[in-house]
């Protein structure tokens, strides 16, 4: 991230989400190439003792982790992720190391099935179109329902009806973008039940350093989460099946060396 050091909001400490942040690979060129010149008073993280996989999958786990962060869940709270796609995963990983309840739920039985197997996530709910799923979350809190609730789908319908899995008093994330307007029902439930909304955008510098740390000591195990792998060549030809569901793609390495 490339944001402007003098902006009101880095100055506040925020530079995830200065006016003007540049995400490197997103708002301009990418980092494919031999070598970048990093501004000096630009901290770059030391993670030369990690592999490449394991570097690849840095930026990804740290939008989870400030998601996480931005929700705040106290121990003994319950954690509804909502989307077991790479960013539901990554906001999974960080959840199972806190002292919390953490519940995934999402429309495709095999992804809830990868969070199970590969992070340990003994709470799953698959979603129903005919709302039993909220009958499931309500038996497993003990009509509590959801503390935190961190949506990570970018679908417009579920951001705007999350808020029926919230408890009292709940927090809800979205880490999940749309460019649709979203609405949801204000005094019988946003208001009646005191919820608080809230954005959660990139991720802070020292969320990079704790993950790299995390990696380190063996908490985050990257290895899981690469399914598939394609050479810098294949690419042309081969890039576009992983976006088949049926695949089941969690993230996949262009082999460039």
């Amino acid at each position: 991230y490339v944001n402007d050091p003098a902006s009101v909001t880095s100055l506040k400490g925020s530079q995830n989400c200065c006016p003007g942040v540049q995400v490197i690979g997103v708002h301009n060129n990418g980092g494919l190439r031999q070598g970048i010149f990093a501004v000096p008073a630009r901290k770059l993280h030391a993670g030369n003792d990690l592999s490449y996989d394991q570097l690849a999958l840095v930026e990804t786990l740290a939008i989870g982790y400030h998601a996480v962060q931005r929700g705040n869940p106290q121990p003994g709270e319950t954690v509804l992720v909502i989307g077991a796609g790479p960013i539901g995963l990554a906001c999974l990983e960080f959840l199972k190391l806190m002292d919390v309840k953490a519940v995934v739920m999402d429309m495709v039985r095999s992804r809830l099935d990868f969070s199970s197997r590969n992070l340990g996530i003994r709470h799953t709910l698959l979603f129903a179109p005919d709302g039993s799923h909220l009958a499931e979350l309500d038996k497993l809190t003990d009509g509590r329902l959801a503390d935190v609730i961190i949506d990570a789908t970018g679908n417009p319908q579920s951001m705007s009806t999350c808020f029926d899995y919230a408890a009292f008093t709940g927090r809800v994330v979205y880490v999940g973008i749309t460019t649709s307007d979203l609405t949801f029902p204000h005094a019988p439930v946003f208001h009646r039940r005191e919820l608080t909304l809230l954005a959660s955008r990139n991720a802070m510098p020292e969320d990079f350093e704790n993950i790299i740390q995390l990696i380190r000591e063996g908490k985050i195990n990257t290895t899981p989460w690469i399914t598939h792998r394609i050479s810098f060549d294949d690419v042309p030809a081969g890039f576009h099946q992983f976006a088949d569901p049926a695949l089941g793609t969690i993230k996949a390495i262009i082999d460039v060396r």
